[in-house]
């Protein structure tokens, strides 16, 4: 059921809105992989780019949003790092010494999209990075 409603989702948004479709998402499972990557590049240009960084970088990310080493997200991390070396092995972007401009203009030339200029200052950057940072913090 997640598999079609997004594949029908991403069809339809595809079909219907001009410009690029950027969608965050994490899908480890090869099955599922071909089953929506797959089945939408055989219709639209699919330019699919995986975020990847070592285990440390991402256990120091989830402690920044207050998920310890005993968080779901945090027991995943291994089994993402395992796909994405042996099941699904696209362009992967290493952001572990990148900082959120610098892999935004990465995945912005990968995927030959041109960027905005961002005309906000250093303080409203720092202080909308931590909005949506509080934003992920779980309960």
């Amino acid at each position: 059921m997640w598999r079609k409603f997004n594949y029908d989702m991403l069809d339809y948004i595809s079909e219907h809105c001009s410009g690029h479709v950027i969608v965050p998402m994490t899908i480890t499972d090869k099955q599922y992989y071909d089953e929506i990557i797959g089945t939408l590049s055989k219709k639209y240009e699919v330019k699919h780019i995986i975020l990847y960084a070592k285990k440390e970088t991402l256990l120091q990310r989830l402690a920044s949003r207050l998920e310890g080493k005993q968080s779901w997200a945090a027991q995943q991390i291994d089994r993402c790092i395992k796909s994405f070396s042996e099941d699904i092995t696209e362009y992967k972007i290493y952001t572990d010494d990148l900082n959120i401009d610098q892999v935004i203009e990465q995945i912005a030339a990968v995927s030959t999209v041109t960027l905005s200029e961002d005309s906000r200052n250093n303080l409203r950057k720092r202080f909308d990075r931590f909005i949506v940072q509080c934003k992920h913090i779980r309960n």
